[in-house]
């Protein structure tokens, strides 16, 4: 029916009871009300109808689960249950019915009593997709994981094809780290159904787990045969901009006009948005970026979805207190959906430790190999007390091992890789080596489980460095800070802080291999100017850096600044760049674009100062710049990820680097910009002076720990 066709309705429902109560009546206004969007009037109409029917009518009963199907529309799991009881107990054959009880009764936490209905729907309408597809989802967000599996199977291999089943078969056996046999099904799915989209996207989604660049062709392929579909679209454009390798600049451009695409399909998107987000802002698009949504509206919706991945590069787009509270806000939303998930399958209780000699600490993460994580993690492996201290590792990595990683392997008591499984089977694997306490270090990181805190395998649970804001899980305990990092608000995280006495963190060398020289010369003596530059990621830009680093460049006459990038080969990346300071009066010709990714560290020979973002600063990059002899000014801010270079620079000895406002950040990058002696003697004593720092030192870093975590034990024993 179209709308003037529910208005119609209206005005006759409403004449006629203007002459009196009438149950159908109230019912069929009740209809016609929410179909024209005002749901609040339908629930009082359909009240109206369930008092005025006669116990167990038709009326009675359409009218109880109408009301019921709309207050679990509206989030309100009680009024639902209570209604659709009242439908159900005059028609106790309905599927539909059942099925909605049991969905209303899920999300009020009575879990048995929505299995038994759930599966009721199931039984008298076995072959009903929605119906196999609700319970499938219970069953496996409660722990049941084998019995959704199975009945995951059992429909796919009896029912005809439907693209529904394939989806469910296919969440199922990746949410179980059955990838590998996913394959196999969806392979010989594709040599009956060769030219159903659906399968071939859901083996892009696997194989992407396991091999990113091999995905291209499968999602190519995907997109040939609904080339006007909006998600193909964006599943190409996403796994093209997140693919390494040789032809990374070509994928960044191909993906960044595939983004533009997909908003020509569908200008205004409600789906698909973190991906174009981190498009956009990859190539610094930040007119597209803008035109997604503002901050509060894109915090918010991710927060509400639980997508606490789409978060993190919002601390970069941070401009006033209110926005600091609400980006906290929205990850404790996603925290407690994450809570909301793991209680519905809790581990098994843990008796008391007694009498243990050594504390038992467990560090997680899919970093501990070749990556900024474990340059950071190793100084304190290393150099802990082993006499007090049983370490243990966790890596969900799903890359080939390297030899950072046989390098943790050696050093610990246990390392345990897991490169497929299950998030609860992670948190009993967890559980199982019966922690004192666990350190997370990915947040939501790529191959990162933070969804594991949830289950608490460990009894005491706290964050550190590879996520620089609380997680959002209330059973996190602890967040790793100095007085440094340590906000400058106690409302500004979620933990209680794990107080280190000195540095958050500890670098003896940025990576495991050798150096590279610094160069003998600067830029500005090779060259007779200085280049200013960043090798931040282009997610911490935003308007008012890049202006900052625009009035800085007409600050200091013939200045330059380098991107030293992969985005650097890109054509998007420097035409959006060179737009914006060309605005503000910069010649495009003063920018310097260096494509690099990995062996990045020789480049900063190119450079006389780093400037740092703001207002997420740098902390790999502040480190590995400060070892190539290149001083980094930064502005501290009030949130963690806005003083993790004030932390670096002070415990570095240079806290002469930090500014506390924008004015006085552009300032200190001009008179640096001066000061040529300043900078040649901080170029030839660099790594000396970071040796003796706490920055270098992982024995001074080690002590401190232990000294934390033994205080936290005294405390909560």
């Amino acid at each position: 029916m179209a709308a003037d066709d529910f208005a119609r309705t209206e005005r006759l429902c409403r004449k006629g009871l203007s002459f009196g109560g009438h149950a159908e009546l109230e019912r069929l206004l009740g209809v016609a009300v929410h179909r024209q969007g005002r749901s609040v009037e339908a629930q009082a109409c359909f009240t109206r109808a369930v008092a005025l029917a006669e116990e167990g009518s038709r009326t009675a009963v359409e009218a109880a689960y109408a009301k019921g199907r709309l207050h679990l529309a509206m989030g309100q799991a009680e009024e639902a249950v209570a209604a659709l009881q009242l439908s159900l107990r005059h028609d106790p054959d309905n599927a539909e019915t059942h099925r909605r009880l049991g969905l209303a009764l899920r999300r009020a936490g009575k879990i048995t009593q929505a299995e038994r209905h759930l599966r009721r729907a199931h039984e008298l309408e076995p072959e009903n997709i929605d119906f196999i597809v609700d319970l499938a989802w219970f069953l496996e967000e409660t722990g049941q994981e084998k019995s959704a599996l199975d009945l995951a199977l059992a429909v796919t291999a009896a029912l005809p094809f439907d693209s529904r089943l394939v989806r469910l078969r296919a969440v199922v056996e990746r949410r179980q780290g059955r990838h590998r046999e996913l394959i196999v099904w969806l392979r010989d799915q594709i040599a009956l159904h060769a030219n159903e989209v659906c399968l071939w996207r859901e083996m892009g989604h696997t194989v992407a787990v396991l091999d990113g660049p091999r995905s291209i062709q499968i999602y190519r392929r995907a997109l040939e045969l609904a080339p006007d579909d909006f998600e193909g679209v964006v599943d190409l454009a996403n796994r093209l901009q997140r693919t390494r390798g040789p032809d990374e600049q070509k994928f960044i451009e191909e993906s960044y006009h595939l983004a533009l695409r997909a908003l020509q399909l569908v200008p205004r998107p409600k789906d698909k948005i973190k991906e174009l987000h981190e498009i956009f802002t990859r190539v610094v698009d930040l007119e597209k970026v803008a035109s997604l949504g503002s901050f509060t509206q894109l915090c918010t919706t991710w927060g509400r979805g639980g997508q606490a991945a789409a978060l993190h590069p919002m601390m970069g787009q941070v401009t006033t207190p209110e926005d600091r509270l609400l980006l906290l806000a929205c990850h404790k939303m996603c925290g407690n959906q994450m809570q909301r998930h793991s209680d519905l399958s809790p581990l098994p209780e843990r008796p008391a430790i007694i009498g243990r000699a050594r504390i038992r600490i467990g560090f997680m993460s899919s970093d501990l190999r070749n990556h900024p994580v474990a340059y950071f993690a190793w100084p304190l492996l290393e150099n802990l007390d082993r006499t007090r201290f049983e370490l243990f590792c966790y890596s969900w990595a799903t890359g080939p091992i390297d030899p950072v990683h046989k390098k943790f392997e050696s050093v610990v008591d246990t390392f345990r890789h897991h490169p497929v499984i299950g998030n609860r089977d992670a948190a009993a694997l967890i559980a199982s080596d019966d922690l004192d306490m666990l350190f997370e270090l990915g947040g939501s990181t790529h191959m990162n489980k933070l969804d594991v805190m949830g289950w608490r395998p460990a009894r005491r649970q706290a964050s550190w460095l590879g996520y620089p804001h609380s997680a959002g899980l209330d059973r996190i305990d602890r967040l790793l800070v100095d007085p440094y990092t340590r906000p400058a608000y106690a409302n500004l995280i979620l933990e209680k802080p794990f107080q280190m006495e000195r540095s958050w963190v500890c670098m003896t060398a940025p990576g495991f291999g050798p150096l590279p020289d610094i160069a003998e010369k600067s830029p500005e003596e090779r060259s007779g100017r200085i280049t200013f530059g960043t090798m931040n990621n282009p997610y911490k830009y935003n308007a008012d850096v890049l202006g900052a680093w625009a009035q800085i460049l007409n600050a200091v006459p013939h200045s330059r600044f380098l991107f030293v990038r992969p985005e650097g080969g890109t054509p998007a990346f420097r035409r959006n760049l060179s737009r914006f300071f060309e605005a503000r009066g910069i010649d495009p010709k003063r920018l310097l674009f260096i494509p690099v990714r990995g062996d990045h560290l020789r480049h900063y020979n190119e450079m006389d100062i780093s400037l740092d973002t703001f207002p997420q600063t740098g902390g790999t990059t502040t480190c590995e710049t400060l070892f190539m002899g290149v001083p980094v000014i930064t502005l501290a801010g009030l949130s963690v990820f806005e003083r993790l270079s004030y932390s670096n620079l002070v415990n570095a000895g240079l806290p002469e680097l930090v500014s506390y406002s924008r004015e006085a950040y552009i300032a200190n990058a001009i008179r640096f910009a001066k000061d040529r002696d300043w900078r040649k003697s901080f170029r030839t004593q660099a790594r000396q002076r970071l040796a003796a720092s706490m920055l270098g030192r992982g024995d001074l870093f080690a002590r401190d720990f232990e000294q934390a975590a033994i205080a936290w034990m005294d405390e909560t024993r």
